[in-house]
């Protein structure tokens, strides 16, 4: 008999600090995450105070499975312009990306929940979010994928591509003294060394093999994305050379209908995966699973619905998928989607 698994995802509230510090996060946007229990409380208090509209700085989800906090995601909202790298023929050239955009950002599981379908709720449920709060988080949408680092962290475009034109102190940054020096606010140290032309021929062979290429384990969360309208137009995170994506809001989410909540101590037996969001008294949230969907209402039982903070008739947005589980963990898996 196939388990059936509670997935949730809701915004980040002060009650999680301590599940949050026990999380592995070793990597990507999560870093943000990384901190002491003040650091963390201002975090959220800055979270829910965009999710109330009286700031604009960044918003913040938990991932929860079977009601344990197991990972996390993100929109930072009102971002300023970057700086990255944009890749044309031979030629690698320092850029700055005009401001407008809102970042997709700190997508996290730990390892024993991969494969559930979290990715794919994040995503999903983001857009959703977007497309209904565009005041909060405008109409245009950046992700910066992880990139590759060998076993001591270190990554083969930093030691080959940038680093040699960096002061000493910096030419050999590992990615812990990278993030260390992002969250003490010293960046602009880093960017202003940066060289503004690269030569594809001139840096090292490793250097070379890793450009716009993302981390193993970011491959099936770049393949997601760029299946639901996410494009590559060659730029590359500067720190390790990995795609930075884009995409606008418009036409974002495919197969969405508007359904209501119906409460059944039984729901009936589904097989069609959905996910499904909308606002109760945690603000907006997300499941995603098997439920059975007729006559403009979706069954959900009253456990579930209370997780939600959904009520009998709260509005719901549905997002059909066709196949089963493991036919979309399939087709986000393979079919590995080329960039160069």
């Amino acid at each position: 008999m196939t388990k059936t698994h509670t997935i949730i995802m809701r915004p980040i509230t002060m009650k999680d600090i301590t599940s949050i510090q026990k999380l592995p996060l070793s990597h990507g946007s999560a870093y943000r995450l990384r901190g002491s229990k003040p650091e963390l409380r201002q975090l959220v208090k800055h979270s829910e105070d965009t999710f109330a509209g009286i700031r604009n700085t960044a918003l913040w989800f938990v991932l929860e499975l079977n009601g344990s906090l197991i990972g996390t995601c993100g929109i930072k909202t009102s971002c300023p312009s970057f700086i990255a790298y944009q890749k044309n023929n031979n030629i690698i050239r320092k850029v700055e990306v005009e401001t407008g955009f809102s970042e997709f950002m700190g997508m996290f599981a730990i390892p024993q929940a991969r494969g559930l379908g979290f990715g794919k709720l994040a995503v999903i449920a983001r857009l959703v979010f977007a497309d209904s709060k565009p005041h909060i988080t405008g109409n245009r949408f950046s992700a910066q994928i992880r990139g590759c680092y060998d076993s001591k962290g270190n990554s083969p475009w930093w030691l080959g591509a940038v680093g040699p034109h960096l002061p000493r102190p910096l030419q050999k940054l590992s990615y812990s003294e990278l993030v260390k020096i992002l969250r003490e606010g010293h960046e602009q140290e880093i960017l202003r060394h940066l060289p503004d032309v690269l030569h594809f021929t001139q840096i090292t062979k490793q250097a070379q093999e890793v450009v716009g290429k993302p981390h193993p384990e970011a491959q099936p969360q770049l393949n997601l994305l760029l299946r639901h309208g996410f494009q590559w137009d060659s730029l590359l995170e500067y720190s390790c050379g990995s795609p930075i994506i884009t995409r606008p809001l418009e036409g974002s989410i495919k197969r969405m209908s508007k359904t209501y909540v119906a409460l059944n101590n039984r729901p009936p037996t589904a097989t069609n995966l959905r996910i499904l969001t909308g606002e109760g008294r945690y603000g907006f949230t997300a499941t995603m699973g098997r439920f059975t969907e007729s006559n403009g209402v979706v069954h959900l039982s009253r456990n579930l619905a209370a997780a939600l903070g959904w009520n009998d008739g709260t509005q719901l947005n549905s997002v059909a998928f066709p196949g089963s589980l493991e036919q979309l963990r399939d087709f986000y898996h393979h079919g590995v989607c080329s960039l160069l």
